[in-house]
């Protein structure tokens, strides 16, 4: 079957491609919605269980990271939002960004083999973004996470046009990489698969065991990079995560090895990557 670059999702078939599998069921398809990590909340607060899914093929109000907005042309791309509720405390809730976003990784890179990571979790062709995740948490209470929804975009079939000018020399698609319009509901159950191995190893086998991966697969490690932490900023070298999921950056100014938290990541590219 060639795809069509802008045709809704055959939600039927899609939901075929998803029997059995970890995560995506239940399944609630929205034509166009405000933002899919908003109602895959919403039903978490009434009780949906762990898997259940929110795709939408166009979106009017969608976020990533830092509340910027996520640009969602309709019946182009992917936008995905999973309901986990992970067995954690709330302390260890940043691990999910790296074990989604490793996830999300796995999944491009079944038809980008050369994809990379670049912390905490976007998805990056050359230095091009292609998949950004956000993740959100809700606690029962100080000890206890309620749940987590992992919001992820994916450019599928969008066109360089679809961008605006201002993210066109900083986004990309498959369509635009591959050269073809691509199937928008292979991708989205190549992503939920992909999610579901990672965070099922997450949860047997702990963060260690993914941390040592994402760091394999990431493009920021080794490089000079510029972090702005909206209090401060400053140059450094990434090193590697820490046990929390945070980027440990060796400062230029003092030498000093700090963790960043949350914050922009901006890689300078005269530098090489180092492994």
């Amino acid at each position: 079957m060639t795809p069509e670059a802008a045709t809704p999702l055959d939600v039927s078939r899609l939901r075929t491609l998803l029997a059995g599998k970890r995560l995506g069921m239940p399944l609630e398809y929205r034509e166009t919605t405000a933002s899919t990590n908003d109602d895959a909340a919403a039903l978490g607060r009434q009780g949906a269980p762990e898997g259940t899914t929110v795709i939408a093929d166009a979106q009017t109000r969608g976020r990533g990271r830092r509340s910027r907005t996520w640009v969602s042309p309709p019946n182009k791309n992917l936008y995905v939002s999973v309901l986990l509720r992970p067995p954690i405390a709330p302390w260890l809730a940043p691990q999910l960004a790296i074990v989604t976003g490793l996830g999300a990784l796995q999944a491009v890179r079944k038809w980008l083999p050369g994809a990379v990571l670049k912390w905490p979790n976007d998805v990056l062709v050359g230095v091009r973004k292609l998949c950004g995740v956000l993740t959100e948490m809700t606690t029962r209470d100080e000890d206890a996470v309620d749940f987590v929804v992992v919001g992820i975009g994916v450019n599928v079939n969008a066109t360089e046009e679809d961008f605006p000018p201002e993210l066109r020399s900083i986004a990309t698609s498959l369509r635009v990489e591959l050269g073809r319009p691509v199937d928008r509901e292979a991708v989205a159950a190549d992503l939920l698969e992909e999610l579901g191995r990672e965070y099922d190893r997450y949860l047997a086998s702990g963060f260690s065991a993914v941390r040592a991966r994402w760091e394999a697969a990431c493009g920021t490690l080794g490089r000079t990079v510029e972090v702005d932490t909206s209090s401060e900023r400053f140059t450094g070298v990434a090193i590697g995560l820490s046990d929390a999921g945070h980027l440990r950056v060796r400062r230029a100014d003092n030498q000093e090895e700090v963790e960043v938290v949350s914050g922009d990541i901006v890689l300078e590219q005269s530098t090489p990557t180092l492994r």
